[in-house]
């Protein structure tokens, strides 16, 4: 899902309204997508700190990110000028001075429930455990915490590129780290149909990693003006494996001179 499309999803699904539909809180109405955008940054900022903007949020997280969107600008709008001033006009069919706060704080609970019953069946993703199935920390290789645990999700990212070299960054968040491969090829390398390798053949690997701090590489010997594809894969102890690709293409030797 796009970040334009999260921010429509959550323009329809707020509820600004009174029961009969008859009231609408212009304080909502009057939001740009920017000032929505902003909320939506400071939930990501504020819960998934690894995942540098929206643009790289793993599908799994989508959901989440936008309960607790929701959250924030309930919050944002329970107090916008309540409980000082009367937003409705003079007619029966408005918000009295009480019913803003108490209104947007009762949708508050609403999404903190739906939001825990997303926690209790175990979508909190990023090897979040629920407290009915809990992993041993001391027994990673076994077969159960293969079975219950989460895989891993890096997210990669090319830095820099020459005509013959680039450099490569990722984040993820592990349990229990094991180790990090880096691949590289003219042609896609990550292949989850492919059992049990998922990485083709054809790649080739250029880094083995084991320092969980160690999350940068460069790649060289490469050729001008080439299209290339690198991969990551992020091991935990319990030998669950996660893939993050990306392509880019190596400068010809006139874009390097600066021609």
């Amino acid at each position: 899902m796009t970040v334009d499309q999260m921010i429509r999803y959550l323009r329809l699904n707020v509820s600004i309204q009174d029961p009969t539909g008859a009231v609408q809180d212009k304080a909502y109405l009057s939001m740009t997508d920017e000032d929505i955008l902003l909320y939506m940054n400071i939930v990501l900022t504020r819960n998934y700190p690894h995942v540098p903007s929206l643009d790289y949020l793993p599908t799994e997280d989508v959901y989440p990110v936008i309960l607790l969107c929701k959250k924030e600008l309930y919050y944002a709008l329970a107090v916008k000028e309540a409980p000082l001033y009367d937003i409705g006009a003079d007619n029966n069919n408005y918000l009295k001075r009480d019913q803003r706060f108490t209104h947007y704080m009762k949708l508050i609970a609403q999404v903190d429930k739906e939001y825990q019953d997303y926690l209790e069946d175990g979508g909190a993703g990023g090897n979040t455990l629920t407290s009915f199935d809990v992993l041993l920390s001391d027994r990673y290789a076994t077969k159960r915490n293969y079975e219950k645990g989460a895989l891993p999700a890096p997210l990669l990212f090319v830095v820099n590129v020459t005509e013959n070299s680039a450099e490569v960054a990722w984040k993820v968040k592990l349990n229990r780290f094991f180790g990090y491969k880096v691949y590289v090829s003219t042609s896609p390398i990550v292949d989850l149909f492919k059992f049990p390798n998922h990485i083709n053949a054809d790649a080739k690997m250029v880094a083995e990693i084991r320092d969980v701090h160690q999350t940068q590489c460069r790649i060289e010997g490469l050729e001008p003006k080439t299209k290339y594809y690198v991969a990551v894969s992020a091991t935990e102890m319990s030998s669950l494996t996660g893939y993050a690709e990306q392509s880019f293409e190596t400068l010809s030797v006139d874009e390097e001179m600066g021609g």
